[in-house]
């Protein structure tokens, strides 16, 4: 199924080139900066939320687990693992390491910022980052970046039942602390696992919540049934109607993860209210010289 929506939505990037994307569109669509800058800088760090910022990207999206000791830390991955830390002496991990039968302090051990991603050449290494508290990013934040939004993902993906989360614990740990730092009407929730967004909600009505969508064609609909702000769907699902459905129920539409001239034009045309981008900096580039020339196809 992902396939042949990848093929279609490639497809439709060639039907698309051509396509006057509309002003409106132009104005009001905003990037969103996944894990921060990924493709720049190491994931989830404070360097790749300072880039976004730079870069001019309206949100920061990033990741959360859990600790051992209920500590939720910045991390897309439930593990740590060899692709993007090591030991800071230097020696690899024999093996992932679940996040969650770390402590918060224990994460001090580890330089995940060393590591040249296989995926991401234009990353650059910055040695001895660890991985960041939530808490630590949110004071950054408020400091220097209020005006920003944030787009901060639960991460419910460990495969062990020893590590798994309780979806109301984890939704109170976070809000808790959105809650400390005045950022719970400048954060949306975002979510594969629906449980979160609806634990979130009954913590905190204020919250504004988006469901996360892979492999699925109707995202608008079910989007609607969870009460949700936001749809956020693979790229590869999103088609001009489902937009159009999606605006019609009240629900703004917030692709991941494009990367590509030729996907961003797509999805204007397709006129997404954001993009999820690992390369926020290229795609502020790419918007304003659209808006600049007129937006000529």
């Amino acid at each position: 199924m992902k396939y042949l929506c990848l093929l279609g939505f490639l497809a439709a990037i060639m039907g698309c080139s051509s396509m006057k994307i509309k002003t409106e569109v132009l104005k009001k669509v905003s990037v969103h900066g996944h894990r921060g800058s990924r493709g720049t800088h190491p994931e989830n760090t404070l360097p790749a939320f300072q880039e976004a910022v730079a870069a001019g990207a309206q949100v920061l999206e990033m990741d959360l687990q859990l600790t051992a000791d209920d500590v939720p830390v910045v991390s897309h991955d439930p593990y740590l693992s060899n692709e993007i830390c090591r030991y800071k002496t230097g020696a690899m991990l024999k093996a992932p390491i679940p996040i969650r039968s770390l402590k918060a302090a224990d994460l001090a051990a580890f330089d995940c910022g060393i590591v040249e991603h296989p995926r991401f050449p234009e990353q650059i290494r910055i040695p001895s980052l660890a991985i960041p508290r939530f808490e630590s990013i949110l004071a950054w934040w408020k400091e220097n970046a209020p005006r920003l939004e944030l787009n901060v993902e639960t991460k419910m993906s460990a495969a062990e039942a020893e590590w798994k989360l309780d979806p109301k614990h984890f939704s109170s740990q976070i809000i808790a602390l959105l809650q400390k730092y005045g950022a719970v009407e400048k954060t949306i929730l975002q979510s594969f696992d629906f449980r979160t967004l609806a634990a979130a909600k009954q913590i905190e009505p204020r919250l504004r919540v988006s469901c996360l969508f892979e492999g699925v064609a109707d995202f608008c609909a079910k989007a609607k049934a969870q009460r949700a702000e936001f749809a956020s769907p693979n790229l590869a699902e999103v088609t001009l109607s489902e937009v159009i459905e999606c605006h019609h129920l009240g629900i703004q539409v917030v692709p991941w993860t494009a990367n590509t001239e030729a996907e961003w034009r797509t999805l204007l045309a397709y006129e997404v209210d954001a993009i999820i981008t690992d390369y926020p900096r290229k795609l502020g580039i790419f918007l304003s010289n659209l808006r600049k020339a007129g937006n000529k196809p």
